[in-house]
């Protein structure tokens, strides 16, 4: 019984390593591409920043009739839930409210739904604003008290 020399086994052995090495090569580039891109969305979504203030209180009715928010970060975002607070009257706006493009000058006025009556002191509000981004991930900005004041 005759069977393969020793340096065809070698090259034969060496050519099955260097495929399998391949295909592993392939699939991991392909797997660390996939879940880098999605963290990158996340992160350039983390980065992006919410300025959101008030910079109106009717004096008559006392209501907050509008909120100013400010989309500092790079990427467009769409704001999916406003809540508005005075003291103990909560007010809350959800659902795809708007699209703001991603640069640092947007800046989008929001007429809430439903006026949240207020003092006009500022010492009382609290405006919180959940957003998602369009390359993936989200983010949460708000004000609390005098820092809701526009100047």
């Amino acid at each position: 019984m005759k069977g393969i020399s020793a340096f065809v086994a070698t090259i034969l052995l060496v050519g099955f390593t260097v495929a399998v090495g391949a295909i592993i090569s392939a699939w991991f580039l392909t797997y660390t591409r996939t879940t880098t891109g999605g963290v990158s969305a996340a992160t350039a979504c983390a980065a992006g920043m919410l300025d959101v203030s008030v910079p109106f209180i009717n004096s008559t009715t006392r209501n907050i009739t509008t909120i100013l928010i400010r989309n500092r970060g790079t990427t467009s975002i769409t704001i999916t839930n406003i809540t508005v607070s005075c003291g103990t009257i909560s007010n809350t706006t959800s659902s795809n409210i708007l699209l703001i493009s991603g640069n640092q000058t947007s800046q989008t006025i929001i007429l809430p739904s439903t006026q949240t009556p207020c003092s006009t002191d500022y010492t009382n509000i609290n405006v919180l604003v959940s957003a998602t981004c369009t390359d993936g991930g989200a983010l949460t900005g708000g004000c609390t008290g005098i820092g809701c004041k526009f100047y």
